[in-house]
């Protein structure tokens, strides 16, 4: 196993796991912290790099822990973006019905405008 290998997985590591932590942090506010698409697209591009070291040296203990942490970073981090993605779409259709209400009351004041 090369030394590199072992330091871009424990980078992963150190990066999701901070990732997930201020997700968490966000969900305990007021409001859902919402990560930027670069900031996704920046973790997608490390996962990218990481996936040539999940499939060699499967027998070192020293990367299989790494590995293993890296998995359950990953199964922390897809429950807490499904959970956000819940809350978004909520929210979505709460402000999709407030539109509406408001494009009746814009309505309204301009029929009623055209009485007067």
């Amino acid at each position: 196993m090369s030394s590199g290998s072992l330091d871009l997985l424990r980078l992963a590591n150190e990066r999701l796991t901070k990732f997930r932590q201020e997700l968490e942090a966000g969900r305990a506010g007021e409001r859902d912290r919402v990560p930027s698409p670069a900031e996704l697209q920046s973790l997608a591009r490390l996962m990218e790099q990481v996936r040539p070291v999940l499939k060699g040296n499967a027998g070192d203990p020293t990367l299989r822990a790494e590995v293993n942490a890296y998995t359950e970073n990953l199964r922390q981090l897809r429950v807490l973006l499904e959970g956000l993605q819940s809350g978004l779409t909520a929210r979505r259709d709460d402000l999709r019905a407030e539109w509406k209400r408001l494009q009746a009351a814009a309505s309204w004041g301009g029929a009623l405008k055209q009485i007067r």
